[in-house]
């Protein structure tokens, strides 16, 4: 307390009258100082060192030593001193008291998806610490000197981090190894780019890996919900990019961006052309719609087709059916409806067998034959079929294989004799029917 003050010292002695004894006082000084000596806790030798004097003698109490330095077991000794004689002959002790360092070390820390953040914590008596020191394999930076290193980078998996501080007397202490695990960042899908009609509504299809986390879509401008996984998009006037955040329950998280854009808008449009058949009318349709990419036929008699341009179409006939066409596109779609006006055959063809027919083998008019007239007559005829009747009833000719001329004879091929025969004619399901008349010139 007194280092480097001016410190008065007064005597008084008891025998200083007039005439009297002389009184002496002898005062004999001598200087010293205390100071600490930090050993570690687990050390059973220490290092003490007196000030350098040159030319002085030491003398270590209690130990006896002489040197400038002595190595003493701190823990069976606490406090040693010396005592320093310079050659001045002003000497002086060096009180050392031998402190144990005890030095403490553990950490702290968080994870995330990619990096983790520690802290350290540490206590110490008997010193003060000079030095830090983090491992950290597999991360980056994979070491650091800081109580309080930067965040540190991970690939997904399992590491064990160390810290380690060093006291200025060289004492050390370590944390207990720890182990961190990195979790891999979610897998999240927004769904596919999407183009959509003008005011339609669209429904996004978001989906996030491992289950359980939550949806977050920005901007949840237009949604009907931002904070799940299929929220509707709606009504679409304008190009969009919405960005779906999926959090894990751990808090990692991961992004992904779909694309709304306004599709061209289709316009169906389909001609056809009309052919007569022994079943029916034959349709053939043409297809040109604008903008289309696919196609949905339905015929109004419960057949349908998604082909561009169908297989010709056969309409039975007397009805009316209603041809719709859907043309699509990936966002829009068109609907073209046409009713097609299928009437009975007798519409469209005419049958007119002749009245009376004279078979004599001069190659004029020896055979009862139907006239079909009409379009595509020559084909309905493969489908007639005729029989020829007596006045009694009996089957004489029945046609076959597209056969449809009568020669006059029985099916007994023998002639048939001259007078009123009946005919049965039937086409594509319709029936005609009445009399001839055979007349065989007589030679």
């Amino acid at each position: 307390a007194y280092l480097n003050n001016l410190v008065t010292i007064t005597c008084t002695t008891g025998d200083c009258s007039l005439c009297g004894h002389f009184g002496y006082t002898y005062l004999d000084f001598s200087c010293g100082t205390t100071t600490s000596s930090q050993f570690c806790v687990s050390a059973n030798s220490v290092v003490v060192v007196a000030p350098l004097e040159p030319g002085a003698t030491y003398s270590w109490i209690p130990t006896g030593q002489s040197t400038q330095s002595v190595t003493v077991n701190p823990q069976i000794i606490d406090t040693i001193s010396v005592y320093v004689n310079p050659p001045s002959g002003c000497g002086y002790f060096v009180n050392f008291v031998l402190e144990p360092t005890v030095i403490t070390a553990a950490l702290t820390y968080t994870t995330g998806c990619t990096s983790a953040n520690f802290t350290g914590l540490t206590t110490i008596t008997g010193g003060t610490i000079s030095s830090y020191s983090w491992s950290f394999p597999g991360g980056s930076p994979s070491s650091s000197t800081s109580l309080t290193p930067p965040p540190i980078t991970y690939s997904p998996g399992t590491y064990t981090v160390t810290f380690n501080v060093v006291s200025q007397a060289g004492c050390t202490a370590a944390s207990t190894p720890v182990v961190i695990t990195i979790q891999p960042a979610p897998v999240v899908n927004a769904g596919a780019d999407v183009s959509a009609c003008m005011g339609n509504t669209v429904q996004l299809n978001g989906s996030g890996t491992p289950s359980g986390g939550t949806y977050s879509w920005s901007p949840p401008a237009n949604l009907n919900n931002s904070t799940i996984a299929n929220p509707t998009v709606g009504p679409f006037t304008t190009p969009a990019t919405y960005t779906l955040t999926y959090t894990t329950s751990s808090g990692c998280k991961n992004t992904d961006v779909i694309n709304l854009g306004i599709g061209a808008e289709p316009q169906a449009i389909f001609n056809y052309t009309l052919s007569l058949t022994c079943e029916g009318i034959s349709a053939l349709f043409s297809e040109s719609s604008l903008f289309s990419t696919s196609w949905f036929w339905d015929f109004g008699d419960g057949s349908t087709s998604t082909l561009q341009n169908p297989p010709p179409h056969v309409f039975p006939y007397n009805g009316v059916y209603t041809v719709m066409l859907i043309a699509s596109n990936a966002a829009c779609r068109d609907t073209l409806v046409t009713p097609i006006v299928i009437g009975d055959i007798n519409t469209f063809i005419t049958v007119k067998p002749t009245n009376v027919f004279t078979p004599n083998g001069d190659n004029l008019n020896d055979c009862f034959k139907p006239i079909v007239g009409g379009p595509n007559a020559a084909e309905l005829e493969k489908c007639l079929t005729m029989e020829i009747y007596d006045r009694w009833g009996i089957k004489l000719f029945e046609s076959t294989g597209g056969n449809v001329c009568w020669d006059g004879k029985t099916k007994s091929n023998t002639k048939a004799k001259d007078g009123t025969y009946y005919y049965l004619i039937e086409i594509a399901g319709n029936t005609y029917k009445g009399y001839l008349t055979l007349v065989r010139d007589k030679k």
